[in-house]
């Protein structure tokens, strides 16, 4: 009879094999360990895998511990697979990386997780699987000390236990996409105008929240009642306030989905990638004003510098020789070849990080434009570097720090 552990671990591996096949990346049974040389086999219910992608093939070795198993356990069942992994990899050429199948994977012990290797396997590949809810790979980013992007990513929608009862769903959040950009509108008015662009009038309550976001007042109601739930939101006789910022930020923080970088290049490499995103963006500006007011030519997607690039233009910049990242509407291959830029191996040199916010309204309507670039607002900047593996809060920090905004929001 399969133990507890093998039962986890084939749950796991199945998982990550449906996921893979659905993104079209080959998955095979890597060569035996004993062929290349005396490593002990990983659970004979989850042999290892052989992985092709953009940057070359890799072991994927299966760890975990079954129960809820506490920090250390997890952590020395990563590392021995990442060892067992790397004591392959001069003979079968193969990239180790370790897959840490947990059940369930809380958002701390992720995070925990993801500094650990970072701050002990820099250049390490690794991976994260919870069979009820996510699918993460991780590589390291290049040139940068300590730092991992997810280059793949799978996440259910919905989770069902063996019984036929379906899990309750989660009560409605208001950290919808619309949610969160009249959370930014209703901001707005307490920080530098240059952050955001938005109206900067006060909001006092539901309608004019609603008339300055540009959203329905029974949307703005239903956002407001949400907050007020998690105590966000005190009534001051016929007014409203936010109230505990910081801890409103974390929360924020918290409900936003893990993104997934994608390496670009320039067609025709520049000598300073801003530059070239800047002449590109002055081309569209030039395009659109030559269409008659009337035309029906659809919208073309939005992008924005995001995190890093975005903190330096809005005069905060903190972390150097960090990754360009580009927020993209639509990074197909036909919009980014509008842009100059064609997709790379992962293992490829590239000029900047394409990311597809999962929430668009949020990401875009607030962005402003700096130094003739378009940039997302800073509250977007604070909450993706918030997430960032590297140095991101540190930069999200000083970026709070410069916005003028109320130190009570600091904390």
């Amino acid at each position: 009879m399969a133990s507890r552990l093998d039962q986890l671990l084939a749950e796991g591996q199945s998982r990550l094999l449906e996921a893979l096949a659905r993104a079209g990346l080959a998955a095979s049974p890597a060569p035996p360990a004993a062929a290349a040389r005396s490593v002990p086999e990983s659970s004979p219910e989850a042999g290892d895998l052989r992985i092709e992608s953009g940057g070359g093939a890799q072991r994927l070795r299966f760890a975990g511990a079954p129960g809820l198993p506490n920090f250390d356990n997890l952590r020395g069942a990563l590392a021995d697979a990442l060892l067992s992994c790397r004591a392959l990899a001069a003979a079968d050429g193969l990239v180790p990386c370790p897959v840490l199948v947990v059940s369930p994977l809380s958002d701390s012990m992720r995070g925990r997780l993801l500094a650990y290797v970072d701050a002990v396997a820099p250049d390490a590949c690794f991976g994260l699987v919870d069979p009820d809810r996510s699918i993460e790979l991780f590589e390291p980013v290049p040139n940068e000390s300590g730092g991992h992007r997810i280059w793949f990513e799978d996440r259910l929608q919905k989770r069902f236990f063996d019984s036929p009862l379906q899990v309750a769903p989660r009560p409605p959040q208001p950290f919808s996409d619309l949610g969160q950009w009249m959370l930014k509108v209703w901001l707005a008015p307490r920080v530098q105008p240059g952050w955001i662009q938005a109206p900067r009038e006060p909001i006092d309550g539901v309608r004019e929240l609603a008339r300055a976001a540009g959203v329905s007042e029974p949307s703005a109601s239903r956002f407001v009642k949400q907050l007020a739930e998690l105590g966000f939101v005190e009534r001051a006789g016929r007014h409203l306030r936010l109230v505990r910022h910081a801890s409103l930020f974390q929360a924020w923080a918290a409900s936003r989905e893990q993104p997934v970088d994608i390496p670009v290049r320039f067609d025709l490499p520049p000598s300073e990638p801003l530059q070239a995103l800047r002449d590109q963006h002055a081309n569209a500006k030039e395009f659109s004003q030559r269409l008659p007011k009337h035309d029906p030519q659809r919208r073309p997607p939005r992008w924005a510098l995001g995190l890093f690039a975005a903190a330096r233009l809005h005069g905060a910049g903190h972390v150097r020789g960090a990754p360009v990242h580009l927020l993209h509407e639509d990074p197909s291959p036909a919009h980014l070849a509008a842009l100059g830029l064609s997709r790379v191996g992962r293992d490829a040199p590239y000029d900047l990080l394409i990311r597809r916010p999962a929430d668009p309204e949020c990401a875009f309507r607030g962005a402003v434009e700096h130094h003739d670039l378009p940039v997302a607002d800073g509250f977007e900047c604070y909450l993706d570097l918030m997430r960032h593996p590297a140095r991101g809060p540190e930069q999200a920090a000083e970026l709070l720090r410069q916005t003028g905004c109320p130190e009570d929001w600091q904390a």
